[in-house]
């Protein structure tokens, strides 16, 4: 598979990493070196944010709203349809749009 559910290919020069639940555990990879972190329909109970380290923008995105704690502290929340909110999160990036937090 060339692309994470289809959203950003692995060979992006922005692609650090992704974390997912299987049946033996979890995969965890980029978390050391990312600053920026985009939690698509995140429970908390999945991986625990205390252990992706210090200093990280937490941008979520879900159905409903986060369940938030001293370690997940979002810089963006979107509520919604995660689809609709990342194809409208890339148009906005694609326009360079950087200054604000637009209506998504």
């Amino acid at each position: 598979m060339d692309f994470i559910d289809g959203a950003m290919s692995f060979s992006h020069k922005l692609f650090l990493g992704l974390v997912y639940l299987q049946v033996h555990g979890c995969v965890v990879c980029g978390f050391d070196h990312a600053g920026v972190i985009i939690c698509l329909g995140f429970d908390m109970v999945e991986y625990l944010p205390h252990l992706w380290g210090k200093d990280k923008k937490i941008i979520h995105i879900d159905p409903i709203y986060a369940e938030v704690d001293e370690h997940y502290i979002l810089e963006l929340e979107a509520v919604g349809d995660i689809a609709e909110a990342v194809d409208n999160i890339s148009a906005i990036a694609e326009r360079g749009e950087n200054n604000h937090r637009p209506e998504l």
